[in-house]
């Protein structure tokens, strides 16, 4: 008895990942800014991830966007408005350095800055991109999560960042507009 075969398939008859369109997206609409090191994009399973380091965003030890930055954030909304399947949580971080005296009647901590400045990225994306209020949620870290050593300056400042995190959303959810 001879083994049935199954017909040869090609990748193009399967539909490209919808993230993989979305960093492919990003990827040409932030080109500038990735070539200067300031934005990395990376996709782990079903998690996009768009790190920025501060300095692209925000001046040292504020939460206020500064004009370069609003233009970064109108292009990342621009895309993320389109996306009605994923969640997406803006993360702030910051380094370990203490919050200097002449900034604590602000930010008492990094606590309130890491918050403050990822609560701002959301506003900006919902008000200046269009991105659906519904898909949003901020988040701030401090220094709790940091991606290299504070024991250097080129350490800390890759510690102090945004990052967007696309990832699916809850199950219960889903099933919940299912019905």
């Amino acid at each position: 008895m001879g083994e049935a075969r199954l017909p040869l398939t090609t990748l193009s008859e399967f539909p490209e990942p919808p993230l993989t369109k979305t960093q492919e997206e990003l990827s040409r609409s932030l080109q500038d800014e990735i070539s200067k090191g300031n934005i990395t994009i990376q996709q782990v399973r079903d998690r996009l991830t768009i790190n920025m380091v501060d300095r692209v965003l925000f001046d040292s030890g504020q939460a206020h966007v500064k004009p370069a930055g609003i233009k970064v954030l109108q292009q990342v909304g621009s895309i993320l408005s389109a996306i009605s399947d994923k969640q997406i949580r803006i993360e702030g971080h910051t380094d370990n350095v203490p919050i200097s005296t002449k900034l604590q009647s602000r930010f008492t901590s990094n606590w309130e800055l890491s918050t403050a400045r990822a609560t701002t990225v959301v506003r900006h994306l919902i008000e200046k991109g269009g991105v659906d209020r519904q898909h949003l949620s901020a988040v701030g870290y401090a220094d709790t999560q940091p991606v290299a050593s504070n024991d250097s300056e080129e350490g800390r400042a890759s510690n102090r960042r945004i990052e967007i995190v696309l990832y699916p959303k809850d199950l219960k959810q889903i099933a919940g507009e299912l019905k």
